[in-house]
């Protein structure tokens, strides 16, 4: 069995705030995957708010001609993977749901992203050349049968970029003949920076949208794929996103006046009886382009609020809205006006398209709903910031200076940080005590404020600097105050909670939970993609190596209930206050002196955090932890046959395996190690070996 890592690059940085179809996170696994991100500066202006630029394939609906859409799982290319070999073979499952909704439709073309070379990369124009010329393209209704319909084409030049290629015969689509469409090209194989097997590096809505032909049975225990000797189809979707393929199909009948809603912004809160604003988020899933919509807002109890607005396609360079039309499968913004009832509390709303160009809405999904604070007067509210993090994960360091940044610019006004760590020996949300929150993040680093999921925030110090203020100047519907004591047991500690509401709620709407935190925890290996570049723009790390040492604060652990305690608080009335109390173990603290504990008023209903406060372990002294460990390669380390040589003192020497787990102290001059690799660290020193 071969052991091989597959690698990646992309069309461009992670977007802070980039909107997925599904609205559910990008695959996580960053370290299987290796992705070069460069910022394609312009494109992804709009692509980071949910809109794109125009497409070169963009259509529209012709009088001359019959309806033409390019009907696809993906968004537009993003990713590039390099796998075993130099053919790449990639397909698409078209299922009976997609046929029996373009029955009919004739498919001439099929669209692919061009494969890139890494090494082409253009800093002026932030594109990479194509190293491929020509792609076969096939539709077959078994992979492994002969194609039904198949064409070849020249591809276009630049990476990241889509070609078309015609099929020398058009297939037409039968409402129950489900088939697969595939690519297949061969990249240069004296070429190592040569890419392929394009993705959208989004998590697929639907089954079998990546499937590909390669030699790949499974992953290894830390991620990285495992290739064989038998080539064979299977999915790698779930792992690396939708495939970019793409049918150009044209027909009578093509579905038209498809919107539906993919996201909605709506304020945290609104006085009784004030004006707000929604903005919803609109992809259009029709054949003909979407010039407006009418929306509808009803809050129970409540006549729907109607009006018509104009699509937003963009916005200029000063952010002004540019109002046109939306062609398929893209996404345009939506902004409309409505009044708030003059009732105060967490008033439940819906949202939808009751419309699309005057006539009927002919999308099944095209509501949204949730919960708006209606509320004259609140308490303070101490902001709770949460972050998806992983030592996997190399952007993620970016989140780690975010969280030192709340600690030293924001504590006073009461923001609390909260590492939620991901696939790593901290992990709480794979199958921890925060896993219901996992497939709500974006992508890693991103961050959630007071777990208002319809925000996915980017955790850096400049945008906490920015975002912040907003969320610290939003009322909270109620208050709480908390207190800890030292039990008989030192693995438990009483938590008090004495909370106050502004609003009434009927029993089980509100509960509280807590988290439990841990500073000072490692030192542990973090992967460091800003080795190499500026300090002043890398928080740091441009100095530090890949990976690089870290203790780490605000490590959440999970002996928390931070989803909340089913009965800890009863039916609440206005202006009363309400006490609970409960013990919390301590099971996965490893140190009580660094140990606090978030206590929270959880609104069950949204799901959110109504207000929040921290308190620390009674032998917390609250004294700072040393979090960086410097990486400084040092010259105090010989590799021998079996372990390692310290030269000169060895009092202050420890030795850490590369997932960052501590392994070893010296015990004398020479330590006895298996075979692998180790950082070892020595006071303000450290270095990297290989043990053979």
């Amino acid at each position: 069995m071969i052991v091989a890592m597959a690698t990646a690059i992309s069309a461009s940085a992670h977007s802070q705030s980039r909107l997925s179809k599904n609205l559910a996170t990008l695959p996580s696994k960053s370290s299987v995957t290796n992705t070069l991100r460069q910022n394609l500066k312009g494109k992804e202006l709009l692509k980071a708010n949910g809109m794109s630029a125009a497409n070169q394939f963009a259509f529209a609906t012709r009088a001359e001609e019959t309806l033409n859409m390019q009907w696809g799982y993906c968004e537009d290319p993003y990713n590039a993977i390099n796998f075993d070999g130099n053919e790449v073979n990639q397909a698409i499952f078209v299922s009976s749901e997609i046929t029996e909704f373009l029955d009919g439709a004739t498919v001439k073309n099929v669209l692919t992203g061009n494969p890139a070379d890494a090494s082409t990369l253009n800093p002026l124009t932030y594109t990479y050349d194509n190293p491929v010329k020509t792609c076969k393209v096939w539709i077959k209704e078994d992979l492994n049968k002969e194609p039904v319909a198949e064409g070849e084409g020249e591809m276009g030049p630049y990476g990241f970029e889509w070609s078309s290629i015609a099929l020398s015969q058009p297939y037409t689509i039968e409402k129950d003949k489900e088939f697969y469409v595939g690519i297949t090209y061969t990249l240069p194989a004296d070429n190592p920076y040569a890419y392929g097997y394009l993705t959208d590096y989004t998590y697929p809505l639907y089954p079998n949208t990546n499937m590909i032909y390669s030699t790949l049975e499974g992953y290894d225990d830390e991620g990285e794929p495992i290739f064989g000797e038998t080539k064979k189809w299977q999915n790698i979707g779930f792992d690396y996103g939708n495939a970019c393929i793409r049918l150009d199909v044209f027909g009578d009948n093509l579905p038209q006046n498809v919107a539906e809603i993919i996201d909605a912004t709506v304020p945290a809160y609104v006085a009784p009886g004030e004006k707000f604003e929604v903005m919803l988020y609109v992809n259009n899933y029709g054949a003909n382009a979407i010039k407006n919509v009418e929306m509808s807002l009803q809050f129970d109890g409540e006549e729907a609020q109607t009006t018509t607005v104009d699509m937003i396609s963009g916005y200029d360079e000063n952010w002004e809205p540019i109002f046109g039309e939306i062609s398929y499968n893209y996404t345009g913004a939506a902004v409309a006006e409505f009044v708030s009832p003059k009732a105060e509390g967490s008033l439940k709303y819906t949202i939808k398209i009751t419309k699309v160009n005057g006539d009927a809405d002919n999308s099944s999904d095209s509501d949204a709903s949730g919960y708006l604070l209606c509320l004259s007067e609140g308490f303070h509210k101490n902001v709770v910031v949460e972050e998806g993090t992983g030592l996997w994960c190399g952007y993620c360091p970016v989140g780690w200076a975010g969280m030192e940044y709340i600690k030293e610019n924001f504590s006073e006004e009461g923001v609390i940080g909260v590492a939620l760590h991901e696939g790593d020996v901290m992990d709480v949300l794979d199958d921890g005590a925060f896993s219901p929150m996992l497939y709500y993040f974006d992508g890693f680093p991103s961050c959630f404020y007071n777990r208002d999921y319809s925000y996915s925030g980017y955790p850096s110090p400049e945008y906490f600097e920015e975002e912040l203020p907003t969320y610290i100047a939003i009322p909270a519907c109620a208050s709480i105050e908390a207190t800890l004591e030292a039990t008989d047991n030192n693995s438990t500690i009483k938590l008090s909670t004495k909370s106050e509401f502004m609003i009434p709620g009927s029993e089980g709407n509100f509960e509280i939970g807590y988290t439990v935190l841990e500073d000072g925890v490692g030192p542990y290996m973090q992967t460091n993609y800003f080795t190499g570049e500026p300090d002043d723009e890398s928080y740091g790390f441009g100095s530090k190596n890949n990976p690089c040492l870290i203790k780490f604060n605000d490590v959440a652990r999970n002996c928390s209930k931070p989803m909340g305690i089913e009965g800890s608080l009863p039916a609440v009335e206005k202006g009363k206050s309400y006490e609970y109390s409960c013990e919390v173990a301590l099971d996965d603290v490893k140190n009580v002196s660094n140990c606090r504990v978030v206590a929270m008023v959880i609104n069950k209903n949204s799901g959110c955090i109504e207000n929040a406060t921290v308190v620390n372990h009674p032998s917390n002294t609250g004294n700072s932890v040393n979090t960086i460990v410097s990486d400084k390669n040092g010259s105090f380390v010989r590799v021998v046959k079996g372990g390692i040589l310290i030269d000169g003192d060895n009092s202050n020497v420890n030795i850490y395996s590369a997932s960052g787990m501590k392994v070893a102290k010296t015990n004398g001059f020479r330590i006895n190690l298996p075979a692998g690799i180790y950082v070892v660290t020595r006071g303000s020193e450290s270095a990297k070996v290989i043990v053979k």
